[in-house]
C-alpha cells in the first residue's frame, strides 16, 4: 500500500495488521484509488472552468 495512502488510514483508525488480518487491505487501496481519481478529475474540470478545485470536491463529496 502507498505509504500516503497507508498514513490516511492510519489517521482514520485503520491498521495495516488488522486489514491484512481481514484480508480487506486491497479493497481500502481501492477505495482510496477511487477517491483520488474522482478528485483528480474534478481539478482537470475547475482547472479548465476556472473553478477552485478545493471547493468543488468538499461539495462533491459533501465535506465542510
Amino acid at each position: 500500500m502507498n505509504k500516503r495512502i497507508e498514513k490516511l488510514f492510519n489517521e482514520a483508525g485503520f491498521h495495516k495488521p488488522e486489514m491484512e488480518r481481514l484480508g480487506i487491505e486491497h479493497k481500502f487501496e481501492k477505495f482510496a484509488e477511487l477517491i483520488i481519481q474522482k478528485c483528480a478529475m474534478i481539478g482537470n474540470y475547475a482547472y479548465d472552468g476556472g473553478e477552485y478545485p478545493g471547493k468543488m470536491i468538499k461539495e462533491y463529496f459533501g465535506v465542510e
